[in-house]
């Protein structure tokens, strides 16, 4: 295990606009990912056995409710991986309802 991310619920609409990315990026060049796209929040990257190893009891899926949030923007993020650590920009911004 090398992350910890929560799944999120009802996010069927960004799944279309993440088929329809991948769809339109194919012609370019970018394989499809071969994994099924999942909304999730990531909470942690893990480094080191270690840490994996204190971490892999609660590897188990589990059903618990962390509230309701409304989606208001979608953030394109562009990460560069360095010997410190993943980097993180956001690349473009799209704004719901506005």
């Amino acid at each position: 295990m090398n992350v910890v991310w929560v799944g999120v619920d009802g996010a069927e609409p960004i799944a279309r606009i993440a088929s329809s990315l991948e769809a339109s990026l194919e012609p370019l060049g970018f394989r499809r990912e071969r994994r099924p796209w999942r909304a999730h929040v990531t909470l942690a990257r893990v480094k080191g056995r270690q840490v994996s190893t204190a971490c892999a009891g609660s590897s188990r899926p589990r059903e618990d409710d962390f509230g309701a949030h409304t989606v208001d923007a979608v953030h394109l993020k562009k990460s560069v991986l360095t010997p410190q650590g993943a980097e993180y920009s956001v690349v473009e911004t799209v704004r719901f309802g506005t």
